[in-house]
């Protein structure tokens, strides 16, 4: 679970985000919404650890990581896909998802196959430079290399790459389902509250630095039972989470 408590933050003089209070449980997908200038950059950076809190309190799985580096955080199973994608552009697909799996200590040479199976391209491109890719294309990956190291907070920033928004829709719901199906918190930070809603069980509007009008979408009638699934599961979840090995240039 990750949970905000009154986080006030900003940038010299400026106060950008003001008493944020807000939580996400394992498999709930959070969506917040604001246009441009909101806060919602600056509130990822406080997640992150890239941007100190003024006051309040950031809590990851119990633990108060308010002061924690970013380093730290990612270890710790937070991971983030930012809106510009952050790939490397002269590496190919399977080189920038080896890049994922070095987050925190649980490096394997595996890429579980529900990533796969929900984006097929990296299947069908694994060789290929992601310089070559449509930007659809490298919005998935970039999403595909947070989920490889097996986080248990995800946080999804909208791509700032003008995509087609079908494509993007089914982005947003493959992300939701394996936040269901593997107990991952999400948390979409976007412009767009019908975008995000299908995929979603609560939408909050950032407005001038205060979250607001609270939206609770379809999806919240879904029971979430935080200990029902192990990410990449145990014998519960075997069949469905089954990996497939990545080796060199290749998944």
């Amino acid at each position: 679970m990750l949970k905000l408590e009154t986080i006030v933050a900003g940038y010299g003089r400026a106060e950008v985000l003001r008493s944020i209070d807000l939580e996400v449980k394992p498999g709930e997908c959070v969506a917040v919404v604001g246009r441009s200038g909101a806060g919602k950059t600056t509130l990822a950076k406080v997640l992150l650890g890239l941007v100190p809190a003024r006051s309040g309190s950031v809590v990851h799985a119990g633990k108060d990581i308010t002061d924690w580096p970013s380093f730290r955080r990612s270890r710790a199973g937070i991971g983030y896909v930012p809106s510009e994608n952050g790939l490397f552009s002269q590496l190919t697909v399977a080189e920038n998802l080896e890049t994922g799996m070095f987050g925190s200590f649980k490096r394997s040479s595996y890429i579980p196959a529900q990533i796969v199976e929900r984006f097929p391209m990296l299947q069908n491109r694994s060789d290929d430079f992601v310089s070559d890719l449509s930007a659809s294309q490298r919005t998935q990956l970039s999403v595909a290399r947070a989920l490889v190291d097996r986080p248990s907070i995800l946080i999804v920033d909208e791509p700032s790459e003008k995509i087609e928004r079908s494509v993007w829709l089914s982005i947003l719901a493959g992300i939701g389902e394996l936040a269901i199906d593997n107990q991952v918190g999400v948390l979409l930070l976007g412009g767009d509250h019908d975008e995000m809603q299908p995929s979603v069980h609560r939408c909050l509007q950032l407005h001038n630095g205060v979250l607001s009008s609270r939206y609770q979408t379809e999806r919240a009638d879904h029971e979430l039972d935080a200990d029902s699934r192990q990410f990449y599961g145990d014998g519960r979840t075997e069949k469905r989470c089954q990996v497939l090995p990545l080796q060199r240039s290749r998944i």
